[in-house]
Order: C-alpha cells, then sequence, then structure tokens
C-alpha cells in the first residue's frame, strides 16, 4: 500500500489475505495528518491530550459468498405435475452440489406411497382416507448426483400428483430428526403441524404444505394463505404449487436461537383435506459461540464444541449477552468465520486472529489499537457490514 493513500475512496482493493488491521491502522498513520485537520486538529509536535479518531464505517473489502460456512441459503427449486401416471419427474434445481440436501413434497390420489431408491420417505393419508396422500422425501447430494439432471419418483398406477424438488447448500443434515406429517381426519381450512425445539443456533426453519382439495370432479384449486409458528421464527413463503385437486407449498424462516417453534398453523383458501409438517436445517458448524462462561475467545467453556482451531467451521450468533472478544496478546484461528446478525467480535490491540478462508459479519467486527499496539486480523476473503476499526494515538509520542 502506498502512503498517502486517500481515504475518500469508498474501498481500499487488493486486501483479500493480507493483515486488516496492522495495514489499515497504517494506512491511517500515513493520513493521520489530512484526518485530524478534518478533526479541527493540527499534528504538529506534540499532542496535548490523546486522540482517538474511530472510524465506523470503513469497507474493508466485499466478496461474493454463495455459500457461506454457517449460513444455510436456498440454492433453487423445481415443480411438476401429472395426470393418470405412474410416476412424476422433478428436475433437480441448477447449482446443487455434493452435501446439500434436497427435499420433494408430493400430493396425489390412489393407495400407493411414494418412493426412490436412495431417497428416505415419510408418508402421510390425508383426510384418514389412503387414496389422498401427501409424501416428504429428502436425499444428501453425493457426487454421483452431479450428473443427474432430474429424479423419477414412483406413485403407484394411474396417479395424479403434484409434487416440488427444493435444495439446500450450507446444511449439516437435519437439526432435528424428521418425524411425521401432521394430518387431521376431517376437511378444513388450516392444518397445525407439530412444533420441534432447535438445538443449532442459525438453524433454517422450513415448513411443508399439502392440500387436497374437496368438491366436485373439477374443484377450485388451493393455494396457502398464512404460514406462522407460535414462537419463532416469523416464516416467509417460498412457494405455492398446485393443479386441480393437489397443492404444496413451503415456508421458511432462520431460528436465531436454539429454542421451540411452537405450534405450526397453515391455512388454505378453501376447504380440503390438508397435510404439514415443520423441519429444521442444521448450519455446517463445528463450533458456535455460547458465552457461558465468560467473553474470552480462548475459553473452552464458552464454545458448543470447544476452541476453535485452524480447521474449524466458527458461528458467533446473537443468543449470548457475552459476546466473543480475543484479548490482548492473544491469538485465535479458524477455517471460517460467521459473525451472526446482533452478534460481534472484538480483537483487542496486540491480539492476533487468522481466518484461513472466508469471513462473513452481518454483524459488528471491532478492531482495536492504543498507542503501543494494533489489532491484527489475517482473512481469506471479507464479506458483509464494514468493519469498526479504532485508533488510539498516545500524547508521550511524535506523530508525522
Amino acid at each position: 500500500m502506498k502512503k498517502g493513500y486517500p481515504f475518500t475512496d469508498r474501498t481500499i482493493p487488493s486486501l483479500s489475505g493480507v493483515e486488516i488491521g496492522r495495514v489499515y491502522s497504517e494506512a491511517l498513520l500515513y493520513n493521520i495528518k489530512r484526518l485530524s485537520q478534518l478533526c479541527g486538529h493540527i499534528l504538529k509536535g506534540r499532542i496535548s491530550d490523546p486522540l482517538k479518531i474511530i472510524l465506523t464505517s470503513l469497507i474493508l473489502t466485499v466478496i461474493s459468498a454463495n455459500n457461506v460456512t454457517g449460513q444455510i441459503s436456498q440454492v433453487g427449486y423445481n415443480s411438476a405435475y401429472v395426470s393418470n401416471a405412474k410416476t412424476i419427474v422433478l428436475n433437480k434445481p441448477s447449482g446443487v452440489v455434493a452435501g446439500d440436501i434436497m427435499i420433494v413434497t408430493i400430493t396425489k390420489n390412489r393407495n400407493a406411497d411414494v418412493s426412490l431408491t436412495g431417497w428416505d420417505a415419510i408418508q402421510a393419508y390425508l383426510g384418514g382416507n389412503n387414496s389422498r396422500r401427501a409424501a416428504v422425501l429428502y436425499r444428501i447430494a453425493e457426487d454421483i448426483d452431479l450428473g443427474v439432471t432430474s429424479y423419477t419418483f414412483s406413485i403407484g398406477n394411474n396417479s395424479d400428483a403434484c409434487g416440488a424438488i427444493v435444495a439446500y447448500t450450507g446444511a449439516d443434515g437435519f437439526d432435528v430428526s424428521p418425524v411425521s406429517i401432521t394430518a387431521p381426519t376431517a376437511s378444513g381450512t388450516s392444518v397445525t403441524p407439530t412444533g420441534i425445539t432447535t438445538h443449532t443456533p442459525g438453524a433454517l426453519v422450513l415448513m411443508l404444505g399439502m392440500s387436497y382439495s374437496t368438491g366436485g370432479t373439477t374443484p377450485p384449486l388451493r393455494t396457502f394463505e398464512g404460514w406462522s409458528v407460535a414462537t419463532s421464527p416469523v416464516l416467509n413463503e417460498y412457494y405455492d404449487i398446485g393443479s386441480s385437486y393437489y397443492s404444496v407449498g413451503a415456508a421458511t424462516g432462520i431460528q436465531a436461537c436454539p429454542g421451540e417453534t411452537g405450534i405450526g398453523t397453515i391455512t388454505v383458501s378453501g376447504t380440503a383435506y390438508l397435510g404439514g409438517i415443520i423441519l429444521a436445517l442444521k448450519p455446517r458448524v463445528d463450533t458456535w459461540w455460547t458465552g457461558s462462561n465468560g467473553t474470552d475467545w480462548n475459553d473452552g467453556l464458552n464454545w458448543s464444541n470447544g476452541i476453535p482451531g485452524s480447521t474449524s467451521n466458527v458461528l458467533i450468533p446473537s443468543c449470548s449477552t457475552n459476546q466473543p472478544v480475543v484479548s490482548a496478546s492473544g491469538t485465535a484461528n479458524c477455517n471460517s468465520l460467521l459473525i451472526g446478525t446482533g452478534a460481534s467480535l472484538t480483537v483487542e490491540p496486540t491480539a492476533q486472529m487468522t481466518v484461513t478462508t472466508s469471513l462473513t459479519n452481518n454483524g459488528s467486527l471491532n478492531l482495536e489499537s492504543e498507542g503501543t499496539g494494533t489489532a491484527s486480523l489475517m482473512v481469506g476473503s471479507y464479506s458483509g457490514n464494514d468493519a469498526n476499526i479504532k485508533l488510539s494515538l498516545s500524547p508521550s509520542y511524535w506523530h508525522y
């Protein structure tokens, strides 16, 4: 970095893989005269009072990240409808890679289960009648799936069916083992799936709905009108697909901290035989911050699975009032780091931290310094919110 780099520029380029704390402190020192003049100070000779300059909207560097460790995101979905068929074909969402989780929801008629080798399945009768069926199937993508363009599910002879397939990346399977589809024996305009209790911060809660319309030979299509749980999180509809008698839908939300969702409620536009289930996907992390014993990063009691190491994928949620601090002269290492919304991480003066691959800051990152030392942060890539960088100049030294 050349001296005199203008801080009027919004971004300092090519900082991936550098010691952000030290480099930026150096840049601040090069430009301190200009900044001090803006603040009404002239730095000539000895400073009479300590000067602290805190920059709170400095963009370190922003790098796009489609698959952030600790953060689950949707890959995409596809749907299909068939009539008088033995199978239903669902195209694999584009972009699925090994380790992603794929989930299928199907509503159909006829007395036959939905099946496909290699997929786990949950089956249910809608309205207590075995000729009205709902099924949820799921699979963790493997290398063999990379060459697959579609999946063909058996639905029984002469069946009508509506189905959808959705894929998620960044998930380490289910946070709560799937149990059963809630399916009342009577028709109605709502169904209340059984609530679950998540175990990991940042779990993705997924509510799936199935509808089989009642009425004449061509009843009106039932659309999904509302999705909610009694406690948290807030759910947003992801898809609502149907044709004639049959429809399937989904809604999702992120459960920031472990806990109960409470009972769910799905409402539809008219009377139908209904089914619903609440699932939770686990973020792909090795250890996450609990703050059970204070704020010290290097205290194993503050982590769900021990102090992070250089290969650890780490999540800092906002669940604890004790947010992590890498203490002065301390060290911290991890492979990847996600600072969740409302969470924070502070690296004190002379502390050193290395994040080998990616640091995603959805909360607050604080890099501190004092007259005798600065925080050091080494990252492979950085994305998210601006970091807060603090520079303190001692009154005991000359500054130019």
